[in-house]
Formats: C-alpha cells, structure tokens, sequence
C-alpha cells in the first residue's frame, strides 16, 4: 500500500475502496517473529491508488513468473509458430489471411491477460506477424492498416518487487500506519497488533514500548473526548430547552478550542459531535422564534379567551340537552327551541369575535360546534312533531359530533394559550 508522500505500508492480499476510504490488511510482525494482519482504512486522499494497482500487477506478474509463466509461455510460442509454419500449406488466401490475423490477436490477448510477461519475447512475435499478415493482405488485394497496439510497452516500466519488511521495519510502518490513521478505533486496533506481535516475543523493545505509551495515550484520548462528547451534548440539551440561542452557539467554537487542546486525536468523531451540536442549534432557534412569537401575541390570545369564554359556557350549558339528543332521548319540544334560540345567539356573537392568527383554527372548530349542535337539536324537534328513525339518527350524530369537538376545541385553545413547549 503506497502513500502519496511515497512511504509503502506492508499489505496482504488486494486493497478495496469503499467511498473515500481505502480498506486494506496491513502486515504486522516479520523475520523471526509470526507475522499478523490487521484489517484497517485510510483516507483515500493519502493514499497513491494508481501506484498501489501497479504495485499489485507486479505481484501477480512475479508470482505468474514463478509459478506457472514459463510452461504457458512455452505452450503459447509453440503453437503460434505452429500456425506460422502452417500457414504456407493453406491453398485459400482469404483462410491464411485469417489465420495470421487470428494468431496475433491471440498473442496480444495473452500478454494483456497475463501481465506482460516476456513482453519483449511477444512484440517480436506481433512484428513477425505484421510483416506476414501485410504479405497476405497484398496478395489477396486487401490494403488495410492494422493499428492494433502492439503488446505491452517498451518503455513501461513495472513497480519492482520489494523485499518482505524486517520485523523492525513492519513495525514502523505500522506504528506510521496508525498515525496516518483518522479513525480512533483504527489506530487502537493496529497498536494492538503490534503489542500482540512484539509482546510474546520480547522483540524490540524501544518499538514496544512506544506503542504502549501510544495506546494508553489513545484510551486517555477515548476518555478525554467522551467526556467532552457527554458535557456539550447536555448543555445543549439544556438550551434547546430554555431556547437560549446564545449558549448553544457557543458550543461549536468550544468543541473546536478543546479537541485542538486534546491534539485533534478524533476528527471522525469530533465532525459527528460538531454535526450533532448544529442539529440542537437549529432545533434551539427555532424553539426561541416560537418563544418570541408566543411573547408577541400573547395578549391578542388572552383577549381572545375572554371573547370566547361566554361562548364555551353557553355550550357547557347545553350540553345535558346534546347528551339526551345523542342518546336519542325524549326532551320537551320548548327546552329545544331554547336551546336553538341560544345557539343562533352564539352563532352571531362567534361571528363578531375576531380570532388572532394562531387560532383561527379553533374559530372554525366552535363554529362547527355550533353548527353541529344546531342541526342536533332542528332534526330533534322534527322528530318530536313526526317521529323518523332517519332524522333522529341524523341529530343523534351531529350531537356526538358537537360534543367531540367542542372537546377538541377547548383544548387546542387551552395549549395555544401557553407558551410553546421544547420538543
């Protein structure tokens, strides 16, 4: 795993970017001493991707060198100059043609998919092919260029394969791998390794116990930003409720002034504490507009209940005749007409009342129960003259009606009328 300021990490196996992360397994331990992994990230911005893909190709291609590339190697020259000694026994032109296309199309697949090996070797072979496959072409009447690239490069340059880190220098790069590191679970995690690594075997003990005075370091760092995290959160807590705009904004620049004092050990998680403490913020101002706005139209509220409380009495009143017409009880055909009566005089003091913004909600509810009562007590008096199941239904509905949203109302009117509470 290279770096952009060119220090390479010892990784095993391939690397991953996830994001703007790069995952990879970084090797702990050497020479003497068992080697170990340990799973971690980088940012990608410190990270040389591009070289780090060579640097992985090269690998594969020394590993193919070793293992199995000199017998597919050979097996591929033998058949390709089979074709090439074929070719003149081939009577068709068109088919020769062909051919000779076709074996160096596959001398150029086989370099791409098995890491240039003997690349040299293979751009002689393309050229010899080029020089039969113009011949072919003359002789069939085909003039066409081929501009196909010619196999590998030569002035590419392959990343050369480094030796395995010593035991010293696997643990320096990891104990520079955990400062490069901005995640403080990471950094504990590869401090870890090496005190595993090195612990057990009582190996370099200047390393070791660096690592140590680190890793007690970061556990105090841990604790340090906990308790940093716990404090800010509950002021802010407590100015989201008391809406005090001032305190919280004064929380972002102590969390800025505090991690500096910590060293900055934890930008992951000082961000997220940073993101959380907007949040409140935003939450603590507008708390504080509905604060400001209740402070405004408080007495234009109050003096709307009082507009209203004769209103709400009057209905408490007649509540005993709605109960009865709810429950499609008989009631005297005079206490009806009262209580129409005193409904219509309801309806037009309701009319005459102005209701501030804030509670023209309720204004609409008390006039639908006025309404509701109303039609209860109309329909109740139809069916006292002439009994109908249809219309005693009807007014036993709007009553019920009435009465649930006369309860309703009063209590919409009764959280308006005192301040907003901090969510």
């Amino acid at each position: 795993m290279f770096l952009k300021d060119g220090r390479a990490l010892p990784a095993y196996g391939e690397s991953a970017v996830v994001g703007d992360r790069v995952v990879f397994s970084l090797v702990v331990g050497g020479g003497n001493v068992p080697v170990t992994t340990q799973l971690m990230t980088l940012p990608i911005a410190s990270v040389d991707v591009d070289r780090t893909a060579r640097y992985a190709k090269a690998i594969r291609a020394a590993y193919f060198a070793a293992t199995s590339g000199e017998a597919e190697y050979t097996a591929l020259t033998s058949d390709i100059a089979s074709t090439l000694d074929a070719l003149p026994a081939v009577t068709d032109p068109a088919v020769r043609l062909q051919l000779a296309e076709q074996g160096r199309q596959r001398l150029l697949t086989w370099s791409a998919d098995h890491y240039d090996f003997h690349a040299a070797d293979i751009r002689q072979f393309v050229r010899d092919f080029d020089v039969v496959i113009a011949q072919l072409r003359a002789g069939t009447g085909n003039a066409q260029m081929s501009l196909d690239l010619v196999a590998g490069s030569a002035n590419a340059k392959p990343e050369p394969v480094l030796p395995p880190p010593t035991l010293r220098e696997s643990i320096e790069a990891a104990l520079f791998a955990y400062r490069a590191s901005d995640d403080g679970a990471t950094r504990e995690a590869v401090l870890g390794a090496i005190l595993r690594t090195l612990g057990p075997a009582a190996a370099e003990p200047e390393l070791l116990g660096e690592a140590r005075r680190e890793l007690d370091a970061e556990l105090a760092a841990d604790r340090a930003y906990a308790s940093l995290s716990s404090d800010l959160l509950a002021r802010a807590d407590a100015a989201r409720r008391q809406g005090d705009v001032a305190a919280a904004s004064a929380l972002g620049p102590e969390l800025a002034r505090r991690d500096a004092a910590l060293g900055a050990r934890r930008p992951a998680d000082v961000q997220a504490l940073a993101d959380a403490l907007a949040a409140r913020l935003a939450v603590t101002r507008t708390f504080r507009a509905a604060l400001d706005r209740y402070a405004v139209e408080k007495p234009q509220l109050l003096a709307y209940e009082r507009q209203v409380r004769p209103i709400l009495s009057g209905l408490d009143g007649l509540m005993p005749v709605l109960e009865h017409v709810r429950n499609d009880l008989p009631m005297g055909f005079d206490t009806t007409n009262r209580a129409i009566a005193r409904l219509e005089s309801m309806r037009a003091s309701l009319a005459g009342i102005q209701a501030p913004e804030d509670l023209s909600s309720v204004q609409s509810a008390l006039a639908a129960v006025i309404g509701l009562a109303h039609d209860a007590c109309v329909r109740h008096r139809q069916v006292l003259v002439a009994p109908d199941s249809y219309i005693a239904s009807g007014a036993s509905a709007s009553a019920a009606g009435a009465i649930l949203l006369l309860a309703q109302a009063r209590q919409d009117l009764v959280t308006r009328l005192f301040p907003p509470k901090a969510s």
